[in-house]
C-alpha cells in the first residue's frame, strides 16, 4: 500500500469520524514462547522419523496430540 494510499484511508475515515487505533502485534515474551514450542516439536518429530523413514506427515498429528495433552508446569 502506497503512501498515497494510506493519505486518503486517513482522511477518509476522518471525514466519516472514525476513529483508527494502531498497536504492535508483536509480543516478545510470545515469541520466545512459539520459539520454545516450536524447537520442542521440531525435536520430537526428528526422533519421531529417525524411526518412521520420512513419513511426517503420518506422525505429526500424534506427535501434536500428544504435545497439547502433556502436562506442564511454568517456569
Amino acid at each position: 500500500m502506497g503512501l498515497d494510499s494510506k493519505a486518503k484511508i486517513v482522511e477518509w475515515c476522518k471525514e466519516l469520524k472514525i476513529q483508527q487505533n494502531f498497536l504492535v502485534v508483536g509480543n516478545p515474551q510470545a515469541n520466545g514462547q512459539t520459539d520454545v514450542s516450536n524447537r520442542i516439536l521440531l525435536q520430537h518429530l526428528k526422533t519421531r522419523l529417525n524411526g518412521a523413514k520420512g513419513s511426517w506427515v503420518e506422525e505429526l498429528p500424534g506427535m501434536l496430540w500428544a504435545y497439547r495433552t502433556t502436562p506442564r508446569t511454568t517456569t
